[in-house]
């Protein structure tokens, strides 16, 4: 398990940025961003060395799922549920990320959008779910944990979290449309 925290500092008031933020959420471009920003943290990945797994595994790490929960708002905050599920070789190092986007008033021009969540491997959701690890390993649920990149899974982590955000903001802004 890896927790993750990054927040950026927008310039852009609230009462602008806080429709834009439901709107990112309800539309599929939260989902795009997503799955281009793990996409960046996977070429990343690459660059840093080779992946070496499983003749049977899947050789293009991918988001396989992304889903959102619904606004939550309030008077001066607003926040996202995330959830990634992730295929491919890379499931080794977090299959699933579960984190909250929050956007919150920071003063009356900027407001603060903020990542925490935190990655799980395969073992930590096998443990989380009351499955005993060595009952996973034994049916097979964690037989892409074998498929295991030389590199710091920190980075991978920093890297996603990073884009994701720089992606939302983008758009909060109005940088992207």
């Amino acid at each position: 398990m890896m927790f993750v925290a990054h927040d950026v500092l927008l310039d852009v008031s609230f009462d602008v940025a806080q429709p834009r933020l439901v709107s990112l959420a309800s539309s599929r471009a939260l989902v795009d961003a997503s799955r281009a920003a793990y996409l960046e943290g996977v070429t990343s990945l690459i660059r840093a060395g080779p992946v070496a797994g499983p003749a049977d595994a899947d050789p293009a790490p991918r988001l396989a799922r992304v889903r959102l929960l619904p606004p939550v708002e309030r008077a001066d905050a607003i926040t996202v549920g995330l959830r990634w599920e992730a295929s491919g070789v890379s499931v080794g190092l977090f299959p699933v990320l579960d984190a909250d986007i929050t956007l919150a008033a920071a003063s009356e021009h900027t407001t603060t959008l903020t990542l925490s969540g935190v990655y799980r491997t395969a073992a930590d959701g096998a443990t989380l779910l009351g499955a005993p690890v060595a009952e996973a390993l034994s049916t097979g649920a964690l037989a892409a944990t074998e498929a295991l990149p030389a590199t710091d899974p920190a980075q991978l982590a920093e890297t996603t979290i990073r884009a994701l955000l720089r992606y939302a903001a983008g758009y909060l802004t109005g940088l992207i449309e």
